[in-house]
């Protein structure tokens, strides 16, 4: 088991415990991802026991130096997932 690993397992057994409930953030800004690896993420946090999964609602992102881009829209991702 990894450091990451051991410190995802323990933050959800707190969860689990302390009836806190843990969710994970999906990628949308870092870099572009294609829906193989949204699947890949989303059975990944299934798997370990993650609550939830959250996804950003923006349209368009505008960065100096970057052609304009359009992530995933979050409804259809999410419930796609």
């Amino acid at each position: 088991m990894t450091t990451v690993d051991a410190k995802l397992s323990s933050l959800l057994m707190v969860s689990l415990v302390s009836g806190i409930r843990v969710g994970v953030q999906l990628p949308e800004v870092e870099r572009e991802v294609r829906w193989p690896e949204y699947v890949a993420m989303a059975q990944a946090a299934e798997a370990v026991g993650f609550d939830s999964m959250w996804a950003g609602d923006h349209l368009i992102y505008r960065d100096a130096g970057q052609p304009e881009r359009g992530p995933w829209e979050a409804w259809t991702l999410l419930s796609a997932l």
